[in-house]
């Protein structure tokens, strides 16, 4: 009888992180996160910070919309762009996804962010989550 093939995941904490920083009111911009190839990313926690552009210490109550899409699957994460804060928190207080969002190896994760905030503000999003690797015991 041949032997029988186990498999488990393993994890380790990983973020992923982008800023982006506006020149004008209601401007939208995207940008691309590529998934690194070496294991599955899962979406587990997202923060985020602003600050005036033109004085990158001067924090502010950062005004956006933002719109998640796993480009591999072409999947929204939301029907629409959703207010900063009524998805992403600040440091002390993580917004906590319902459910992980396991995005693929070698895939990317899709960002548009809508400025409703300063016309010149940088917003510093982080992407808390979850390397996921599969092991196969023999």
């Amino acid at each position: 009888m041949p032997p029988q093939v186990k498999t488990r995941e393993v994890y380790d904490f990983f973020v992923y992180v982008r800023t982006i920083t506006f020149t004008a009111l209601a401007q939208v911009l995207t940008d691309a996160i590529p998934i690194q190839a070496d294991a599955d990313f899962e979406l587990l926690k997202i923060t985020y910070t602003s600050s005036d552009a033109t004085d990158p210490q001067t924090l502010v109550q950062g005004g956006g919309r933002l719109l998640i899409v796993d480009q591999a699957d072409q999947r929204q994460l939301m029907s629409d762009a959703v207010p900063l804060d009524s998805i992403a928190g600040r440091a002390q207080r993580p917004y906590i996804l319902p459910y992980p969002h396991r995005f693929r190896r070698n895939g990317t994760l899709g960002i548009q962010l809508t400025n409703t905030g300063l016309a010149t503000q940088s917003v510093r999003l982080s992407l808390h989550g979850r390397k996921a690797w599969t092991i196969v015991d023999v």
